[in-house]
């Protein structure tokens, strides 16, 4: 008990200046994809702009599915094999992941334009185009997006994590700004595929920085490769599934808007709203990064109870602090922050304000979700992001027949906040923790649920 209280004070003492300097990057990093956002929309059509949207987020899910989790579970197992400089180890994983990436990638690509050849007909159209949609140009980059969710893990993993941070946080947004300026300036219209292949360029660039910075006694490539797919496969692919339920579930109401509205303009008001209304996520997103590495090693047995509700109390009470300060100008001011994307994107003032207070409902007490997570519950927060996502696909059938885009929004902001209600109640109802109180009351932890912190992070 007291070596393991030793240990935390050790941890936190020694990365405290580079968990606030990671802070500050990841908040630096959600502005400037917000400031790449509103370069886009400013440079397209609001129709236009849907269709990219609709391009990226297939993008973004076949990236998740074509890595297979592998960019969480090498934080598992590189440090391991680094720290032994197990070179052997380290190519066969790199090279059994990308080559798996790679392989999928090809295959979502085959997949999709099959469906879209077949269903390519008169009145029934697989895309509402004639022409071909952007996502028919998304799923070739697939793989650029697939090996760069491995990089930067890759980099941590070599205790290079600042560097792996910046890489991503910011040069990602720095790179894609920067192609969609020099198009025009080099005689080209700025068109969906353009602005998605600005990302497919930041991608790549992004991976070829994390080869330059790792430590040069690690190395990606080795004449003798160790394999172990059954153990790396059986760990990661779980993973991938709840990442992408994830994912899934913050795009349904994009993918919902085009399957049933057929209205890219809609879609594109929507996407708008939702990357203004993400700003409430910034001190989520950027504190979070600091907080579960607190919760993981404290995560399990009852002792640590006091510790939990103390932390948890801790993280509610300033996320709430930082998500209001963010949110009450994004609300207040709407329809200006919605101008920043364009005059034609004003009219979603009622989207965004939806959008915006799930989001400070979540930013606040959205952390209930990894808590649950940490403490043994991954299953029970699966099932309710799963639940929340067929319940968003339900609503948006209803709504946005007759309310576009505001239907989707209202469907986001009923599925959201009934989420983050189960959440919080089953973390009052089985650990006992109570949002923005630092002091525990007794609670009695399911046997089932004790075990072994390091399985659970």
């Amino acid at each position: 008990m007291n070596i393991r209280k030793i240990r935390i004070v050790e941890w936190e003492s020694i990365t405290s200046d580079g968990a606030v300097l990671a802070i500050v990057i990841t908040a630096a990093g959600a502005l400037g994809d917000f400031g790449v956002q509103i370069l886009l929309a400013r440079s397209v059509s609001v129709a236009w702009y849907g269709d990219y949207s609709i391009a990226y987020s297939v993008l973004i899910l076949g990236g998740i599915v074509a890595i297979l989790g592998s960019d969480r579970t090498c934080m598992r197992f590189l440090p391991g094999y680094i720290g032994k400089g197990d070179q052997a180890r380290i190519s066969g994983f790199c090279l059994l992941h990308v080559g798996l990436a790679i392989g999928v990638s090809l295959l979502i690509v085959a997949v999709t334009a099959i469906a879209h050849y077949a269903l390519d007909t008169e009145g029934i159209s697989f895309f509402d185009t004639s022409k071909g949609h952007p996502v028919l140009f998304a799923v070739w980059l697939i793989p650029f997006y697939a090996v760069y969710r491995l990089a930067p893990g890759v980099l941590s993993a070599a205790g290079r994590a600042i560097h792996s941070t910046v890489s991503t946080r910011l040069g990602v947004p720095a790179v894609t700004a920067a192609v969609i300026v020099l198009i025009p300036l080099a005689g080209y219209a700025i068109t969906p595929e353009a602005m998605l292949g600005g990302f497919a360029l930041a991608y790549f660039l992004v991976v070829l920085t994390v080869i330059a910075f790792l430590p040069k006694d690690v190395s990606l490539w080795s004449w003798r490769k160790a394999y172990d797919p059954r153990l790396w496969l059986g760990i990661s692919i779980p993973i991938m599934v709840g990442q992408l339920v994830w994912k899934l579930n913050g795009y349904s109401g994009t993918l919902m808007l085009e399957i049933i509205g057929k209205d890219e303009a809609q879609v594109g008001l929507f996407s708008a709203a939702t990357n203004a209304g993400a700003l409430v996520m910034i001190p989520m997103t950027a504190l979070v990064a600091t907080i579960l590495p607190r919760l993981g090693p404290i995560a399990q047995g009852d002792e640590n109870h006091a510790a939990r509700q103390k932390l948890y109390g801790q993280a509610t009470r300033q996320l709430t602090f930082f998500t209001l300060i963010v949110a009450l100008p994004v609300l207040l001011f709407r329809e200006q922050v919605l101008g920043l994307f364009g005059a034609d994107y004003q009219s979603a003032g009622l989207v965004l304000m939806m959008i915006a207070t799930t989001f400070l409902v979540t930013g606040s007490l959205g952390i209930s979700a990894p808590f649950l997570q940490f403490c043994g519950y991954e299953k029970l927060i699966l099932y309710i992001i799963v639940g929340s996502t067929l319940l968003d696909v339900l609503l948006c059938s209803v709504l946005v027949p007759s309310f576009k885009a505001n239907g989707a929004a209202l469907s986001f902001l009923i599925r959201g906040l009934l989420a983050d209600g189960i959440a919080l109640y089953v973390l009052w109802r089985y650990l006992g923790f109570v949002p923005f109180l630092t002091e525990s009351r007794s609670i009695s932890v399911p046997a089932s649920k004790t075990g072994d912190t390091d399985a659970r992070t």
